[in-house]
């Protein structure tokens, strides 16, 4: 008999309890800091050696500039053909190089512009300027997530402590699960295929963006 009584009301109590479910975003503003762009150097040669040198040139100064950081390099090399009369002819062979690169601000990213127009010397030779854009570096980023993260189980540990209150229930955080964090997508700028000065150069504006967060939170009140 006592066993009966003991489960009837731990059916009861179960049958009292509810879960509560929701998703809450959380945010911070941050103004990105560093200067994001791609370098693409185009060579047309009549010889393969010929465009490998020139391309070597470039790159060479590229690696050792330090005043920008560089990723993701790469290179082709292929022939080069045009069509007369329906007829496809060899010119020769054409090849480029990529680099994306980085700088802290504005200033050292022209420079580096300014130095690898100014080694231009060739009609043969194109240097092209895109997608430009303000980013949030590694540095701003350290830290934050994590920052949201606590934010976001303090804030939902004083809600179920508030709603305790207003229920007069026993309320607890049985589940908080988070999602990709949501980083900001830059605002990119393309920049003309031709070569600039410092004065002339557009820079994209430094806006201020949002890192949000927005986890599922579940509570239980008894």
């Amino acid at each position: 008999m006592t066993r009966k009584i003991l489960l009837l009301f731990i059916i009861s109590a179960s049958l009292n309890a509810y879960t509560i479910d929701f998703d809450r975003e959380f945010k911070l503003s941050l103004k990105p800091n560093r200067l994001q762009g791609g370098i693409n150097i185009s060579v047309h040669k009549n010889s393969e050696k010929e465009v490998l040198q020139k391309l070597a040139k470039y790159s060479n100064f590229i690696s050792k500039y330090n005043a920008i950081k560089k990723e993701e390099g790469s290179y082709s090399v292929s022939p080069n053909y045009h069509y007369i009369n329906n007829k496809r002819i060899k010119d020769g062979y054409r090849g480029s190089i990529y680099y994306k690169i980085f700088a802290d601000n504005i200033t050292n990213f022209n420079i580096f512009i300014e130095k690898l127009q100014d080694k231009k010397r060739d009609k043969n030779v194109n240097i092209s300027i895109s997608s430009v854009s303000w980013q949030l570096s590694p540095k701003q980023r350290e830290g934050r997530v994590d920052n949201l993260r606590m934010r976001a189980i303090e804030w939902a540990n004083s809600y179920a402590k508030r709603l305790s209150t207003k229920l007069k229930r026993e309320c607890s955080v049985t589940q908080i699960s988070f999602s990709p964090i949501r980083y900001p997508r830059p605002v990119t700028m393309a920049m003309p295929r031709v070569a600039m000065s410092k004065s002339d150069a557009p820079v994209p504006e430094q806006t201020t963006r949002n890192i949000s967060i927005r986890p599922h939170i579940q509570l239980e009140c008894k």
